[in-house]
């Protein structure tokens, strides 16, 4: 037997726990208010992830500067003969390596981070009457946004229970419904 238990889940708690939430973001998406504070909180997040990586890049390059000062001094120091040629050469190894390794450790350039069209989604909202939506409306939706559906078992105590969990493909898809269900 492989990985799946063979659970049924009816359809309807699957609609439930992806369709509903949907439903009730396009709805708050058709108000312009709501609009901007989601374009606000969205272009935030943006900030801090960008200023979480700059911050990342500035250490990095504060402590290769500071061991680059230290091999220039060395380098000094030795030219000047008042260190050994063996004691130079020993310094310079261990600053070398700690170089390196502080190379090693800068991270790779930040791609944009890239947000969900905003304006794309709130044009859906306001042209579409969501009630009138089918299957074939409500599967487009879905496949936009939903990376996968996880169908798990739990125990509970007495019998066993079937949870359904979302994963959004955007992180961001979280805090957008939380932002709906106010």
């Amino acid at each position: 037997m492989g990985d799946c238990p063979g659970r049924n889940v009816y359809e309807s708690r699957i609609k439930d726990v992806v369709i509903t939430p949907l439903k009730r973001l396009l709805a708050k998406l058709s108000q312009t208010d709501i609009r901007e504070a989601l374009k606000q909180e969205m272009a935030e997040q943006r900030q801090a992830i960008l200023r979480g990586a700059e911050q990342a890049n500035e250490d990095i390059g504060v402590k290769l500067a500071r061991l680059e000062a230290r091999l220039t001094k060395l380098e000094d120091t030795y030219l000047d003969g008042l260190i050994e040629k063996d004691r130079y050469i020993s310094r310079r190894t261990a600053i070398l390596a700690e170089l390196e390794q502080i190379r090693g450790q800068m991270p790779a350039p930040t791609p944009p981070v890239a947000l969900p069209d905003l304006d794309a989604i709130f044009a859906i909202a306001q042209g579409l009457t969501i009630e009138d939506w089918g299957d074939p409306e409500w599967r487009q939706v879905v496949e936009e946004t939903v990376s996968k559906i996880v169908i798990e078992a739990a125990d509970t105590g007495e019998k066993k229970k079937t949870v359904i969990r979302v994963v959004w493909k955007w992180p961001e898809m979280e805090s957008l419904l939380a932002t709906a269900q106010v």
